[in-house]
């Protein structure tokens, strides 16, 4: 079978919302419907005319501009929101020495959408919940919320859930390679359709933006420990692929605010200095030559590695508690998402469990750990 938007109504409703512009005069209003009109735009290019295959998210550093990353480190906004980024950076000198093997995470296996829908329903059953497995078997009966397509030449893994807050809708886009993280695709932005009922357009502009992820990274992690269960190869190939994303991250937040103290006079960075430091939190690291070496760590926004790092805390707490009450856990992972106090993150963690803030990181130590 195949997954595929209806294309018509993708047009369709992008017409109606040209329509509808012309009636408001109120610019956040029309912001809004600007961007659902740029939303459908976007799905319509996304996908070419035989619905066979994408050409997006290229794998290059491109645009990297040294000067813009100096200018968003600098900038008023990131000094105001340290206090969210200090136990990020200090979660670095956990997880700075471990090793994962992520090539079996990219072998190839062939399997058709319906096996990938099929064992995505057998994860909701056997993993979540039964009103969160109805959401996502819902999602199904609509037949066109999901567009599944197969990547070509440089694109990455992707995945996205794309929401309309104007007509109210969602839908799911999966580009897959044939590779054994495809089976993490759909469950990750499930998870984003199931758990963005709310708070939607808020999330966009608010610090509870950080928390845009923690959904998807849950599912993540559940997944990694139903495909353990499932499976005779390395239980670790999901588990040791989420958490080398992590440390990627972690890493780059590390190098990106060390630049901070190794910036002259004249917005330059000084390399040596640099290398300095990071050779004194970990011996293996290597010295950077020039400023475009930096670019892999230093291309995506500070505020997104950020949204990864936290969010994947934030889930591995939730997994703790999902050990001992599932239902708890994503009564939390509700609280979480749908909280209107939009610029109180510190506070929504606390309130609902969350402890990495102030317990050494205990449940990441534990994760980190091998099984047996």
């Amino acid at each position: 079978m195949r997954y595929n938007w209806n294309l018509n109504e993708l047009n369709t409703n992008r017409i109606i919302l040209e329509e509808v512009l012309k009636n408001f005069d109120d610019e956040e209003m029309k912001m809004g419907i600007n961007e659902s009109i740029a939303l459908y735009k976007n799905m319509l290019k996304m996908v070419n005319k035989h619905g066979k295959g994408v050409e997006v998210f290229d794998d290059t550093y491109m645009d990297f501009d040294i000067t813009d990353v100096i200018n968003e480190l600098t900038s008023s906004y990131n000094k105001n929101n340290f206090h969210y980024l200090y136990p990020l950076l200090n979660s670095f000198f956990v997880i700075k020495d471990c090793r994962f093997d992520i090539k079996e995470a990219q072998e190839k296996i062939i399997m058709t959408n319906d096996e990938l829908v099929n064992i995505t329903k057998d994860f909701f059953e056997d993993m979540t919940t039964p009103k969160i497995t109805k959401k996502f078997n819902d999602i199904l009966d609509k037949k066109d919320r999901i567009q599944i397509c197969y990547a070509r030449g440089n694109s990455n893994y992707a995945g996205l859930a794309l929401v309309d807050d104007i007509l109210h809708n969602k839908y799911i886009f999966i580009s897959r390679k044939n590779e054994i993280l495809d089976l993490v695709l759909l469950p990750h932005e499930a998870f984003h359709y199931i758990f963005n009922d709310e708070n939607v357009g808020l999330a966009r502009f608010y610090n509870t933006r950080y928390l845009n992820e923690v959904e998807g990274m849950f599912a993540n992690i559940l997944f990694a420990d139903y495909y353990s269960r499932n499976t005779y190869k390395n239980n670790n190939i999901i588990k040791d692929y989420n958490n080398s994303i992590y440390q990627e991250h972690i890493e780059d937040l590390v190098i990106r605010n060390t630049l901070l103290d190794c910036i002259d006079k004249n917005n330059k960075i000084r390399l040596h200095k640099l290398n300095k430091f990071l050779k004194s939190v970990c011996e293996n690291s290597d010295d950077f030559k020039t400023t475009d070496e930096l670019a892999p760590y230093l291309d995506t926004p500070q505020y997104l590695t950020m949204t990864y790092s936290l969010s994947y805390l934030v889930a591995i707490d939730l997994y703790y508690k999902y050990l001992e009450d599932r239902e708890e856990a994503f009564y939390n992972l509700e609280c979480i998402k749908y909280n209107k106090e939009t610029n109180q993150v510190i506070s929504i963690l606390e309130n609902n469990g969350i402890t990495f803030m102030k317990d050494n990181y205990t449940n990441l130590k534990k994760y980190l750990k091998k099984k047996d």
